[in-house]
């Protein structure tokens, strides 16, 4: 999916006119960190839709980058990882591990 397709997903996706854009990316330990986010405009104006991708496509050209949540990597990732990310969730959540 394009940078374009991924920024209208979340459009579509949302009732209001800015929302949290997330995404995943390994950080200088090469650990992978979900819940990395981004606050966008999501319109369907020309400029805005301009900068949004402007905005999105820095963060696709920085170090570490992995997928955008609601792409089609994103998508697999989370289905293939659910148990483990679930798991590992729940033991912070509960302080148990």
């Amino acid at each position: 999916m394009t940078t374009r397709e991924i920024y209208f997903k979340y459009v579509m996706l949302s009732d209001l006119p800015i929302g949290w854009v997330g995404y995943v990316c390994k950080d200088e330990n090469n650990i992978i960190q979900i819940g990395k986010k981004i606050c966008l405009e999501l319109r369907t104006h020309e400029k805005t839709i301009e900068k949004s991708l402007k905005i999105m496509s820095e963060i696709e050209n920085s170090k570490g980058f992995m997928f955008w949540d609601k792409s089609i990597e994103g998508k697999k990732f989370f289905n293939d990882n659910w148990d483990v990310i679930s798991e590992s969730l729940s033991n912070m959540i509960l302080n148990q591990k």
